[in-house]
């Protein structure tokens, strides 16, 4: 729940932004990257 209204604001305020999954072995589990672009 959580997890999806993040994911839902950010692409309401950062459209251009990009989501997936991050490397568990770097970050643990159930991280996500977020990238935005300019």
């Amino acid at each position: 729940v959580l997890r999806r209204a993040l994911l839902d604001e950010l692409k309401r305020k950062w459209p251009r932004c990009a989501v997936q999954d991050a490397s568990f072995q770097e970050y643990g589990f159930g991280a996500t990257q977020v990238t935005i672009k300019q």
